[in-house]
């Protein structure tokens, strides 16, 4: 014999099996959540339900953009850095480069030449 999977749990404050995962969940965790606490010092024009959609939306763009970062990476593609739509050179602002090998072994090279010319 073998045990059909169970998909779903018990669930105490709606008092049934409810999905572990998958659209029917949303629509229980809507159910449970009907209600939501608000501070006493809540801007009373705030909508704590779009609030919590808002919150939801950029957590989910956050997710995507770290999903397509980590396929680049993958890739070995460069990606600019966030929130970053291009690389911008402009009065007070200073670019960074990075030194590769070779540069910063010129440089040790020269540390160690000046110590043994003093000596």
């Amino acid at each position: 014999w073998y045990q059909r999977r169970v998909h779903g749990v018990w669930d105490d404050v709606v008092s049934k099996w409810v999905p572990q995962f998958g659209y029917k969940k949303a629509q229980v965790e809507a159910d449970k959540n009907w209600m939501i606490p608000i501070k006493q010092n809540a801007d009373q024009n705030e909508d704590p339900y779009e609030k919590l959609a808002e919150a939801k939306r950029e957590k989910v763009a956050k997710n995507e953009l770290q999903r397509l970062r980590n396929v680049a990476r993958s890739k070995n593609v460069t990606v600019p850095p966030w929130g970053c739509a291009g690389h911008q050179e402009g009065p007070g602002q200073v670019r960074h480069t990075v030194r590769g090998p070779q540069e910063s072994s010129r440089i040790s090279q020269n540390i160690h030449s000046r110590g043994r010319q003093g000596t």
